[in-house]
């Protein structure tokens, strides 16, 4: 029964990434997808011992249409979904769900729109998700909050317009930038505590950048929050953050002046504080820095 069980996966699984193909209008890209050849000698498809599909890596091969006709509950062992640089649009469908195994979902790059499927919320074994360059709008699901597993998400430059998270223990890289975010710093960023790149840029926070930032968050080795309305000063506490090599706050209406404390964080190597009120001299100490 085993035998037959394998053999009605592998069919099905030909079958469904056939009729995807096909939406797709046959594309010269998958001319090695055929009946005349095994599924695990297919372009971008790799497979376990048993012939089922676990990786489909199809990136940046210039494919259009949509997700739409492709039957997820065929492909039961799928770990890795990459279609990243493509030209996919619609949808991303409620039922991707049924993808039970899968660990890193990459759909960047492509022509995506409407809302994320709260669905995604679903899938706990995912670690990436990568929904980075697309057209899509709206809140960001909570649902997204609770991948117990996730530690890649990146939803930067798309229209999203809120983020309702509860904290994320196990998020290291985060990023939310070039969307239509607004608000002050957000809540469960800070209750995230594994963070070590946090990317906000280009957004409409307002408000203080949090002195509790290095308490909370004493990862972060990449922060970048320009291009937002931050005001007030530069907290001194940020010195506190002795893995940080990049920090990014330019183009936000922080005053003050460039505080002397930046002198002292010697791991530097990228700091821009470009386009702010911020007055004043720059400290001589800065000087130190040798490794901007």
């Amino acid at each position: 029964p085993a035998v037959c069980n394998a053999a009605a996966t592998s069919q099905s699984q030909r079958d469904a990434l056939l009729a995807w193909k096909s939406s797709l209008g046959d594309p010269a890209a998958l001319s090695t997808w055929s009946r005349a050849t095994p599924t695990c000698s297919w372009r971008g498809v790799a497979c376990n011992n048993g012939s089922a599909a676990t990786m489909l890596r199809l990136r940046d091969l210039g494919l259009s249409g949509s997700l739409d006709a492709l039957d997820f509950a065929a492909l039961p062992s799928l770990s890795t979904l990459d279609l990243n640089g493509n030209n996919l649009a619609g949808a991303i469908p409620s039922n991707i769900s049924r993808l039970r195994a899968l660990a890193s979902l990459d759909l960047g790059s492509n022509g995506f729109n409407g809302t994320i499927p709260p669905q995604l919320g679903d899938l706990s074994g995912l670690v990436e998700l990568r929904l980075y360059n697309n057209n899509l709008v709206g809140d960001v699901p909570y649902q997204l909050s609770r991948l117990p597993k996730i530690v890649q998400l990146d939803l930067e430059s798309n229209y999203l317009t809120s983020v309702p998270f509860s904290p994320m223990p196990t998020v290291e890289f985060l990023s939310l930038s070039l969307n239509y975010l607004n608000g002050s710093f957000p809540e469960f960023v800070l209750r995230s505590g594994n963070v070590t790149y946090l990317d906000l840029s280009q957004n409409a926070f307002s408000g203080p950048v949090p002195d509790a930032l290095p308490e909370r968050l004493p990862n972060l080795q990449w922060l970048n929050l320009s291009a937002n309305a931050f005001s007030g000063r530069i907290p001194a506490s940020l010195a506190k953050l002795t893995r940080l090599r990049d920090l990014h706050l330019g183009g936000n209406s922080l005053t003050g002046g460039v505080p002397d404390f930046l002198g002292s964080m010697s791991q530097m190597r990228v700091l821009e504080l470009a386009s702010n009120p911020l007055g004043g001299p720059l400290p001589p100490v800065l000087g130190r820095l040798k490794m901007l």
